[in-house]
């Protein structure tokens, strides 16, 4: 998987889906079809579709946690294939997409992909998880 940065302040959805799709920032900007400000983000419905639409594979949310008591991202550090987090930090502030694939988190706020070690994000909390509809994780029963 190959990092996407995001331009704007809340377009780590866009970004994520660039990057879980193997696409473009522009690809993924082109099939999303909305206002080009984005003021909050957008929903998972949506980012389903876009990945649909991009890649020809079903997308699916498997699970949905509180935003304070979710478990960590660090315990989806077995993560294998291409997945989406919505995650919060442990102070409440806004959400952030990121993406995880085989022991990376794709952070599109930075500048490179880091391993469970080493992300500060691994200490926040998992709200969405955004996957391929034929995966399965068997340990965390996604």
């Amino acid at each position: 998987m190959r990092l996407i940065r995001q331009q704007e302040r809340f377009d780590c959805g866009i970004a994520m889906v660039a990057m879980l799709s193997g696409c473009s920032y522009a690809a993924a900007l082109d099939v999303y079809k909305g206002p080009w400000v984005l003021k909050k983000g957008l929903r998972w419905q949506r980012l389903c579709r876009m990945l649909y639409a991009l890649t020809g594979d079903k997308w699916t949310t498997r699970s949905h946690f509180d935003a304070s008591g979710g478990p960590l991202l660090s315990s989806f550090a077995h993560t294998l294939g291409p997945t989406g987090f919505l995650i919060y930090p442990p102070d409440g502030r806004e959400s952030h997409w990121v993406a995880v694939s085989n022991g990376w988190v794709y952070d599109s706020a930075a500048k490179k992909r880091l391993g469970w070690r080493d992300s500060p994000l691994c200490q926040w909390h998992v709200v969405r998880v955004i996957l391929r509809s034929a995966a399965y994780c068997d340990h965390c029963h996604l």
